[in-house]
């Protein structure tokens, strides 16, 4: 089986293939012709069956160095999970234990809820306050508004945004409560040569900057009765996974696009020092392979392995009906044969928050680092206004969170697409 290493620069080698061939192809104000390629011999369709070939063959290369990497990741994680059940018994609970030390699957909030002396109590006492730690799952949809009824199915959830780039940065509990400092390292002068016996050695510069991140709260809350809650075994769960869903969205733009005013978290595109590529005549995916190229520094100054490309649905739409002057899609090999969007044989994540016309590569998993206090956290409670004597209840969700861009350069702005 070939190492994660290998299929990498298996990936890139044929990343390199393609992009040739899209250069020559694209050569004329961004018109795409196969007929110009000369990297290729044989008649212009076997140069587009070629171009499909190596798109079709980047794709399952690129998925196969995302398991891969992900096969290390977990390993990563079970070392820690291992480190973590080796220490002694009376070592402070860690956020996959419920109240009572037990560990609850984090992918189950029926359990995890369940689970918690805190909300069972409350539920008994019809006042007061529950919190409950979620360290991560998979949100539902939002519901509001509904009464109490004898017989209902499940309702039709109401379609929003996943999830799309925050899991893949690299993630960090800390216990500061406001901010947490690091270091970016902003001089690495190497001047290392060869000498002489007896000559004087050449004298190095590094440096590093002490860099802060803000611990900001995110948080939403909703009113709701005690009876709608006691005639809608639904009603709760819905609540609190819309709830969830949405702090977590808010997370995804603020990572993102927050521009580091007022509460808001400075995100990936609003530092200053992160690389730029402007789209010009080329088209949509040679921009991006160049922006790809920079992040490796090839053609930059980032030295980073990319590991993933986020775009706006509107622009992944136009990217991906690109035809040829022979009238060809020029991915419909990648539409074709792969369940996910790809392109130069790395996965592409889709969301709103993105402006539009503008594009995100990077190394992701090691460029920048989202620091959490705590986890996303779902509390109820009656202890508010006129609530006691009302049967209502409040529920709130929130996280704190603050992100840290370590390595500006090895993300890239594609702009103009």
């Amino acid at each position: 089986m070939p190492s994660l290493t290998e299929v990498r620069e298996h990936l890139t080698s044929l990343q390199y293939q393609a992009n040739q061939i899209a250069t020559e192809a694209g050569v004329g104000g961004g018109d795409i012709d196969f007929s110009r390629v000369k990297c290729i011999p044989g008649t212009t369709q076997d140069k587009f069956e070629r171009w499909k070939a190596i798109n079709l063959e980047m794709t399952e290369v690129g998925a196969e160095y995302d398991r891969l990497k992900l096969v290390e990741a977990e390993m990563k994680a079970a070392a820690r999970e291992w480190a973590i059940d080796s220490q002694p018994v009376n070592t402070p609970l860690h956020a996959g234990t419920n109240g009572l030390g037990l560990r609850v699957p984090t992918n189950n909030i029926s359990k995890l809820i369940d689970a918690s002396t805190e909300w069972r109590a409350l539920k008994e006492r019809k006042q007061g306050t529950a919190r409950i730690e979620i360290p991560d799952f998979k949100a539902l949809i939002q519901l509001s508004g509904v009464s109490p009824q004898n017989d209902r199915v499940a309702p039709v959830p109401f379609q929003q945004e996943t999830r799309t780039v925050i899991d893949v940065i690299g993630e960090t509990q800390v216990s500061a409560a406001t901010t947490v400092e690091w270091y970016e390292n902003t001089t690495f002068t190497n001047v290392a040569r060869e000498e002489a016996e007896g000559a004087a050695k050449q004298e190095a510069t590094l440096e590093w900057t002490l860099r802060n991140s803000p611990i900001r709260t995110i948080a939403v809350w909703i009113p709701v009765t005690v009876q709608a809650l006691d005639d809608n075994d639904f009603l709760e769960g819905e609540i609190r996974n819309s709830l969830s869903l949405m702090v977590q969205r808010r997370e995804e733009v603020q990572v993102l696009v927050g521009d580091g005013n007022g509460e808001n978290i400075s995100g990936i595109l609003d530092n200053a020092n992160i690389q730029t590529e402007a789209k010009g005549a080329n088209p949509t995916p040679t921009a991006i392979f160049n922006a790809l190229q920079k992040v490796r520094g090839s053609a930059g100054a980032g030295f980073g392995e990319p590991d993933l490309i986020v775009m706006h649905p509107a622009d992944l739409t136009q990217m991906y009906t690109l035809q040829s002057l022979q009238g060809d899609y020029i991915l419909q090999a990648v539409i074709q044969n792969s369940p996910d969007f790809r392109l130069w044989g790395l996965p592409i994540r889709q969301t709103t928050a993105m402006t539009e016309g503008t594009a995100l590569v990077g190394d992701f998993a090691t460029g920048a680092e989202v620091y959490r206090r705590g986890g996303l956290s779902v509390a109820a409670s009656t202890e508010h206004s006129t609530y006691f004597t009302e049967n209502k209840v409040a529920i709130r969700a929130e996280s704190r969170i603050g992100l840290a861009v370590r390595v500006p350069a090895y993300f890239c702005e594609v702009t103009g697409i």
